[in-house]
C-alpha cells in the first residue's frame, strides 16, 4: 500500500510533531477523549489493524499508539519537510496546524499557546499568518479561520468565545 499525501496524514503529522516515539511507533499522549478517537479513527483509515492501537493510561493521560513502519516514514518526512510542504494556506496545511494545534496546543485563563514548538512548526505557522511569541498565539482569530472544524482544541476555543 503506498501513502499518498491527504488531510488525515497530515493532522497525524502534525498531531504528533512534537512526539518522541521510537522505532517506528506512532502515538499521542492525550487527556481528551476526542483526541484520542480522532487519532485512532484515521490510523484505521490509513490502513492500520484496530486490534494493533494499544492504548495505556500514564501519569499525563492516555497513550494512545502503534507501530507502523512505512507511516512512521511518512509523517518523519512530512515533518521534516514542514515549513516547504505547507508554505500556502490550504487543506493539508490547516490539516497539519489542526494536528499540531491539538497535540500541543492549551487554552490558560488569558491566553492560547502551543508547546513544544520546534523551529520549522514556527515558521509554518507565520506562513499561515499565525504569529507565535514565546509559545503564545498572539492572532487568535486569524488561526481560527484557519483551522475552521478541523481542530478539536480549537472547537473548544470557539465554545467558550461564544462564536
Amino acid at each position: 500500500m503506498k501513502l499518498k499525501l491527504n488531510s488525515d496524514l497530515c493532522y497525524i503529522a502534525g498531531l504528533t510533531s512534537s512526539s518522541s516515539e521510537k522505532n517506528n511507533a506512532v502515538g499521542i499522549v492525550t487527556s481528551i477523549d476526542a483526541i484520542e478517537e480522532k487519532f485512532v479513527k484515521i490510523a484505521i483509515g490509513l490502513g492500520v489493524e484496530p486490534n494493533k492501537i494499544a492504548v495505556e493510561e500514564t501519569a499525563t493521560g492516555r497513550h494512545a499508539y502503534f507501530f507502523h513502519s512505512m507511516i512512521a516514514r511518512m509523517l518523519k518526512r512530512i515533518n521534516s519537510r514542514s515549513s516547504r510542504l505547507f508554505r500556502m494556506r490550504n487543506e493539508l496545511a490547516a490539516s497539519y496546524v489542526a494536528g499540531m494545534f491539538d497535540g500541543s496546543g492549551h487554552i490558560e485563563r488569558d491566553s492560547v499557546r502551543i508547546r513544544k514548538l520546534s523551529i520549522s512548526d514556527r515558521l509554518v505557522l507565520e506562513q499561515m499568518g499565525i504569529h507565535v511569541v514565546n509559545g503564545r498565539i498572539m492572532n487568535i482569530s486569524s488561526m481560527l479561520g484557519l483551522l475552521g472544524k478541523r481542530s478539536i482544541i480549537a472547537a473548544r476555543i470557539e465554545k467558550l468565545a461564544g462564536t
